[in-house]
């Protein structure tokens, strides 16, 4: 399975807590990982039930708990990664729980 031979990183805060998950690698089905069975359980051990899904790339995916999350903090990254792409996927917000994906938000950043 591509996710068993990803590069994963577990991003921490000071107190040692994990705030997110980015999954990266050079396969650009990478994103498509979302959707397989072993993604939710995976993830759901780390993060809870429900999940939060950026995915501004082919090859990079961003997962933060539904609650108490950090997304504002990384909400540049995933923007620059999204335009510095060759392959961009989406600038959405995606919840994945057992009641399925579906889009939650978007991550578009907007001027006043």
């Amino acid at each position: 399975m591509l996710l068993a031979t990803s590069d994963i990183q577990m991003i921490r805060d000071k107190r040692n807590v994990i705030q997110m998950a980015i999954v990266s690698t050079e396969n650009q089905t990478t994103a498509t990982c979302i959707i397989l069975p072993g993604f939710l359980e995976k993830f759901s051990a780390v993060f809870g039930p429900e999940l939060l899904i950026a995915i501004p790339s082919r090859n990079k995916i961003y997962i933060f708990p539904k609650l108490a999350n950090r997304i504002g903090d990384t909400l540049q990254t995933i923007h620059d990664d999204h335009l510095i792409s060759p392959m961009p996927v989406s600038m959405e917000l995606f919840e994945l729980s057992k009641k399925g994906l579906h889009t939650v938000g978007n991550l578009e950043p907007y001027d006043d």
